[in-house]
């Protein structure tokens, strides 16, 4: 998988993870190439600003869970309207009720006129119980809607530290809640009808343990919410995992547990989830298979009720300590993957990364051209690069259907596969790209024949009871007619048309073929005008037909 160590703007995006910082906005790295820079008007040190981000649209949203004045860290959430290539703040949220150490706008979201803060240290309900502030937009005022506690919401909650929504749609964690077990976490559903929120329910893992943290990340869209449990002991301490839920109506239930097919301890599996049609992404920042926490991704996809892992993504010039997969986006087919802590030019300044989960288009044949005759036994076959391909996979068979193949490669670089020391006969060839999320469709068929044998296309595989050989079609014909054969098993054929007095005039076929149905076509131009007979032989098989060239 190739990667673009930049960003793009995506719709309804939301992306948490200190150090990317607002850069994930609107712009791109290396910083030499930044478009736009997002700064707050009343920007102070250590407001951690940056600390969350989401974009929908032309709107951006800003989290700045320290900003306050004194240092009392009530927090406060930024909104960023695009006009152009300009963007400017069109104002600053903050609670109605903001205490010291609220720190709202930990986590943040956005989705058209509706924007989602959550503050884990509200005090309101109970001690670090946590809440979450609903916003809503009225040309360019924003107004708070509503401000959401969990229904049983008990000292320590954190409710509030990853918010997600979509739409009449939020999720919001609480990875402190001790329901099911002590601190195993949890996440809670509202829906809104008008003007008014309600909670819907409350979503848990039914195998959580104390401080596996469920709800430390969350995204939602549609009728589908995947939910993060970094510290998940199941596959090693701290391995990870993650939940997809599925909506029914007004119930969710749980549809599948997503683990890494190589999980190890320490991983930290479901830091970061983000979901969005068939696809999830599931960030992995203690990932040590490029070095120690150079962190990776995994995708998956899901076909009806079943996700399945699809691949492992590590950066390109990823190294240890980048903890690449701290915070994940999705939008369609393309992924944001943030690492906090990449260097550039030797600094550790972070960085993001776009990928498409997609397998590559398929690629375009070029040389030899189809039906190409008279080759060399030597034939070196070439393709267009395909987009989205890192590497290319090449079939080489004398069969159509390629059941019976002669060369096959993987992992190509190249857009090139010489195949050598081909026998006298005809051949078929395609070939298909790949990357890490899979084999893309294999390229259209070309077809070309080395030496002097005319092409032979298997159209079925059936096993025929017996040898034989039909009458030619057309007949009487004028230049080119048509032979069909059948073959019971795997033997040597040999197709030969000879003239009147029985000289050989050319040899149709005359290779090994498996067991099935062929056709081969002669071309008479340039003979003159008469009877010529078809035989077949295979084995102790004889058989021939009459046919009429009328010019």
């Amino acid at each position: 998988m190739r990667f673009d160590k930049s960003i793009s703007l995506l719709s309804d995006l939301t992306i948490r993870g200190v150090g990317l910082l607002a850069m994930l906005l609107l712009l791109a790295i290396p910083l030499q190439a930044q478009e736009f820079k997002l700064i707050a008007d009343d920007a102070a040190s250590g407001d951690e600003f940056g600390v969350s981000v989401a974009i929908s649209g032309d709107y951006a949203l800003v989290g700045a869970r320290l900003e306050g004045p004194g240092g009392d860290d009530f927090g406060a959430a930024y909104v960023f309207v695009r006009q152009g290539t300009t963007w400017t703040q069109q104002a600053k949220l903050t609670a109605a009720d903001a205490n010291e150490d609220d720190r709202f706008g930990l986590a943040v979201a956005i989705s058209g006129a509706h924007v989602l803060v959550g503050a884990t240290g509200d005090d309101d309900v109970k001690d670090d119980a946590g809440a979450a502030y609903v916003f809503v937009r009225n040309g360019a005022t924003w107004t708070e809607q509503v401000k959401l506690n969990a229904g049983d919401a008990v000292n320590g909650d954190a409710f509030g530290n990853a918010v997600a929504l979509d739409g009449a749609t939020a999720v919001i964690g609480a990875v402190g809640d001790n329901f099911p077990d002590g601190n195993s976490g949890s996440a809670y559903v509202f829906v809104r009808d008008g003007a008014v929120w309600s909670e819907q329910t409350k979503i848990f893992a039914s195998d959580g343990v104390p401080d596996n943290m469920f709800g430390n990340a969350v995204s939602i869209q549609g009728d589908y919410i995947i939910v993060g449990m970094s510290r998940d002991d199941d596959e090693g301490e701290d391995a990870g995992s993650a939940y997809v839920f599925v909506r029914d109506g007004a119930s969710w239930s749980r549809q599948a547990k997503l683990v890494a097919g190589d999980a190890t301890a320490g991983d930290e599996f479901g830091h970061a989830v983000a979901i969005d049609g068939v696809y999830a992404l599931v960030g992995v920042p203690g990932n040590d298979d490029g070095g120690d926490s150079a962190g990776s991704v995994y995708v998956f996809k899901r076909d009806g009720a079943t996700w399945t892992e699809q691949a492992e993504i590590t950066a390109s010039d990823g190294e240890a300590g980048d903890e690449f997969g701290t915070a994940v986006a999705l939008s369609g087919i393309t992924g944001l993957v943030g690492a906090p802590i990449a260097d550039f030019q030797l600094v550790p300044a972070g960085a993001a990364y776009v990928l498409t989960l997609a397998a590559p288009a398929a690629p375009q044949p070029v040389d030899p051209p189809d039906t190409a005759s008279g080759l060399s036994s030597n034939v070196t076959l070439v393709w267009r690069q395909a987009d989205g391909a890192d590497t290319y996979h090449a079939q080489v068979a004398t069969t159509s259907g390629f059941t019976t193949l002669v060369a096959e490669a993987s992992a190509l670089t190249d857009t090139t596969f010489q195949v050598t020391g081909l026998a006298d006969d005809t051949y078929f060839w395609r070939v298909a790209g790949t990357n890490a999320v899979g084999t893309g469709a294999w390229s259209a068929t070309r077809r070309f024949t080395v030496g002097t044998n005319t092409a032979v296309e298997q159209v079925d595989d059936d096993v025929p009871a017996a040898y034989r050989l039909d009458a030619n079609y057309p007949n009487p014909f004028n230049s080119a007619t048509t032979l069909s054969f059948a073959v019971p098993h795997a033997a040597h054929v040999t197709l030969i048309v000879y003239d009147a007095a029985g000289a050989a005039v050319t040899t149709l076929v005359d290779r090994r073929l498996a067991a099935g149905r062929y056709t081969t076509s002669w071309e008479a131009a340039g003979l003159a005008s008469g009877v010529y007979v078809a035989q077949m032989r295979a084995e102790g098989f004889v058989q021939t037909r009459k046919m009429i060239l009328l010019k």
